[in-house]
């Protein structure tokens, strides 16, 4: 089971990016992480993070600190979560990089 890999630019600096990555097998996703990652010192770091890690789907909101805010989709195929995850983070980007420099309500 080959892995896909593909980064998307959200920005014309190619500051903000989102990073894709699945495996599928026989058309259904098997694992997966969907990533917004934004630049910091020259380095992507990430911000949000979609993925499949301990068998169920889930987003953690990252810190600069490093620490996160998880919430589980129970119930939710990966397939679908890894689409959600594209969307939401696509839709929303810029509210979640406010959040991580602070600059946010």
């Amino acid at each position: 089971m080959p892995q896909e890999e593909f980064d998307i630019s959200l920005d014309d600096e190619d500051l903000e990016w989102v990073r894709v990555r699945f495996i599928t097998d026989n058309g259904r996703v098997v694992s997966f992480m969907v990533q917004y990652e934004t630049v910091v010192d020259g380095e992507r770091r990430p911000v949000v993070r979609y993925d499949s890690a301990h068998g169920i789907p889930h987003r953690d909101i990252l810190s600069r600190s490093g620490s996160s805010d998880k919430r589980w989709f129970v119930g939710m195929s990966f397939g679908d979560a890894m689409t959600a995850g594209l969307h939401d983070i696509k839709a929303h980007w810029q509210r979640y990089r406010r959040q991580y420099f602070g600059d946010d309500e």
